[in-house]
């Protein structure tokens, strides 16, 4: 996919990676990918569903490695208890149909915030183009996670393998990476809708009218 070949590229540009959160499993590709080109970090997956390592392990060559850890574990239940911080958090939770509202707060944006080092970065792969029709969930996802992470650089990808048109990667962070490359970024994206909170969190509104877009 694209956006995993983006957040690859995004996390080899970082200054620091020792400690590397990814926060839903996929295919297991990314994590793999990570856990052998960085020996020396340490790599942590959280997925919920443990059938997906199952299907990693049959179908895309998933093999166990001393530096990656898989937990099965719901992503919020895991941030809201975690006491480490990570150089890279990974947020690979989003999909075309389904989008969890616990993971899109500001609430679980304070987590987040809290489990990063001062350096370090969020890259989270939010699928939907950005136009009239998403503009409502985007905005209020962006704003919510800005309000913790202020510093944020939106690259749109068109990726032909979704069914949806694009989706994007948002690199969020407490400071300016000065190191991440901004080509390709783009300012359309303004933090300037509904602040989501574990009280009011109207996602499965917003995502049908992105949907039907």
């Amino acid at each position: 996919f694209s956006y995993t070949k983006k957040i690859a590229g995004i996390i080899e540009q970082a200054e620091a990676k020792r400690r590397i959160l990814i926060l839903g499993g996929g295919t297991f590709t990314l994590p793999q990918y990570l856990a052998k080109e960085y020996p020396s970090s340490e790599v942590t997956v959280v997925e919920i569903d443990p059938e997906l390592l199952s299907i990693a392990r049959e179908y895309f060559y998933f093999a166990d490695q001393p530096n990656l850890t898989v937990r099965t574990e719901d992503a919020r239940t895991f941030m809201n208890t975690n006491q480490q911080q990570y150089d890279v958090i990974v947020l690979d939770v989003f999909s075309d149909t389904t989008l969890p509202f616990a993971l899109t707060t500001s609430e679980f944006a304070q987590r987040l915030e809290a489990s990063l080092t001062q350096n370090g970065f969020v890259a989270a792969n939010v699928i939907g183009a950005v136009n009239k029709q998403c503009a409502p969930l985007l905005t209020a996802v962006h704003r919510t996670f800005t309000l913790p992470l202020p510093a944020a650089t939106v690259f749109p990808l068109v990726d032909p393998t979704l069914q949806r048109k694009q989706n994007s990667i948002i690199v969020y962070a407490k400071e300016e990476p000065k190191w991440l490359d901004t080509a390709g970024s783009t300012d359309a994206l303004k933090p300037t809708g509904t602040i989501l909170t574990d009280n009011f969190a109207p996602i499965e509104r917003l995502t049908q009218q992105c949907k039907n877009g």
